[in-house]
């Protein structure tokens, strides 16, 4: 099931996001850990730009452009690295 919404509701922590950025989509974050830092944001920011807006410790935060591009990568490869150990792990019970 994918948590990838495009519409209200929002999930947590979607108030923390600034009134004058919209929100166009959400999407679970990548944690190491629980940091109750549950989704980030596609926004529109007031410029009109794409961006990606999140929460650390409960502040909100941006990133433009390769910066954001950097940040959905870094996820990527920490979730990749989840899965290979887990496959991993299930190779030992195997």
């Amino acid at each position: 099931m994918s948590e990838f919404r495009t519409e209200p509701p929002w999930g947590d922590y979607a108030d923390l996001v600034p009134t004058e950025y919209e929100i166009v989509a959400e999407f679970p974050s990548v944690v190491w850990g629980w940091e109750c830092d549950l989704y980030q944001w596609i926004l529109r920011a007031p410029d009109g730009e794409l961006v990606v807006g999140g929460t650390s410790h409960g502040s909100f935060y941006v990133r433009r452009g390769v910066d954001a591009i950097r940040t959905l990568n870094n996820d990527i490869e920490i979730l990749n690295s989840f899965i290979e150990d887990t496959q991993r792990a299930l190779r030992f019970l195997s």
